[in-house]
């Protein structure tokens, strides 16, 4: 038990040196992180809706 509080302890210290963003930069950084997700979705949603038409179309000739 003895070494869990110590645990606890040095955690919330070493939490007390940590440099926090500032209210601005982190608003700024997240909208990037959102855009970059909602661009990468996109991209990856129509690299599949092509790919599967090319499959349908392949499957299609065999027939």
């Amino acid at each position: 038990m003895k070494t869990a509080i110590t645990f606890l302890k040095e955690s919330v210290n070493e939490l007390k040196l940590v440099t926090w963003l500032k209210q601005e930069e982190l608003l700024r950084k997240t909208i990037l992180v959102v855009i970059f997700v909602l661009i990468s979705s996109i991209l990856l949603g129509v690299l599949d809706f092509g790919l599967t038409l090319g499959y349908q179309k392949v499957l299609n000739l065999g027939a």
